[in-house]
């Protein structure tokens, strides 16, 4: 939990904290607002002994799930369960099997939508072109294993997944999240230690090792997010020429591009926080996933470093 606010001089600045952006704001009275907050830094010595919290989130935001047919959820979710479960194998009657790229497109969406799932591996095997068995953990891995991971993350992070924000505004636990990453990351794409290269992509990344590469980095903004109910959407995709990865999160009505990797050097100038589709393109962003759609960002209202 937070004490107060933050600190005296916050507490002092507390009559410019508004409510969150709601849907029956215009675009002109969104902007408006947004340049009326104050932006908080993370400082991990203002936080507070924080609330119980569980390393999985089963109310985040599914943007991959939600465009899946009715078949393929219920691979999807059967899968999901499964890995909850901690149960290495899946087997899939006549009526829920399905072809090895429809497979390839849940496994997908899975990684997208569930960045706590990290030990997620998958594995499968057919019968007359149609997968009947699922294996989704890491056979290095032991369920044992994962649950010390998983708790040496909430040990170390409990103060950031589970702070007390209620008197922040969306972009203000939006950029808050930013900092937190921003302090406490640094980017390594080549670390000596194996354990530590074994997860520059995933959350462990982020929540333990504090190395990582973009996958990482925008896979735990996502999963902040959704322990905070911020619908947020993992994206990959080519970011500056190369392979990249990074967010689009929504606020109010309207949904926004997030680069958290591109805001690391200079948090308190967060270019790429809440901007639309024309800067983010402009930024030689661009999507590589043909199969699934994304929601259009078409709007600044709730850009505050522009």
């Amino acid at each position: 939990a937070l004490p107060g606010v933050m600190n005296s001089f916050i507490m002092l600045q507390k009559n410019m904290f508004k409510a969150p952006l709601t849907m029956h704001l215009t675009f002109l009275e969104q902007q408006f607002k947004i340049k009326e907050i104050t932006m908080i830094d993370y400082d991990v010595s203002k936080l507070q002994k924080p609330l119980q919290h569980k390393m999985i989130n089963k109310n985040g935001f599914r943007w991959y799930y939600s465009q899946l047919t009715p078949k393929l959820k219920t691979v999807y979710m059967k899968i999901v369960q499964a890995l909850l479960d901690l149960k290495r194998t899946v087997y899939f009657p006549k009526n829920q099997q399905v072809s090895s790229n429809q497979l390839l497109l849940i496994d997908d969406g899975i990684i997208n939508d569930y960045p706590e799932l990290w030990y997620y591996k998958c594995g499968y095997q057919e019968l007359d072109n149609l997968v009947y068995k699922v294996n989704t953990i890491d056979d290095l891995m032991t369920p044992t294993e994962i649950q010390e991971i998983n708790m040496k993350m909430l040990m170390e992070n409990a103060h950031i997944l589970s702070a007390n924000l209620t008197s922040f505004t969306t972009t203000q636990k939006l950029f808050f999240f930013q900092a937190f990453i921003s302090k406490t990351q640094t980017y390594d794409l080549e670390p000596d230690d194996p354990f530590v290269l074994k997860h520059i992509r995933t959350i462990v990344g982020v929540f333990l090792n504090k190395k990582c590469v973009c996958a990482a980095i925008a896979k735990a903004y996502k999963y902040i997010c959704d322990c905070f109910g911020i619908n947020c959407i993992y994206v990959r995709g080519l970011g500056g020429g190369g392979p990249h990865a990074w967010n689009i999160v929504q606020v109010g009505q309207f949904f926004y591009q997030v680069d958290p990797t591109w805001n690391m050097t200079d948090h308190w100038n967060s270019k790429y926080l809440c901007i639309d589709d024309i800067l983010i393109k402009q930024m030689n962003h661009s999507f590589n996933h043909k199969q699934y759609t994304y929601p259009k960002c078409e709007s600044m209202a709730a850009n505050y470093f522009q």
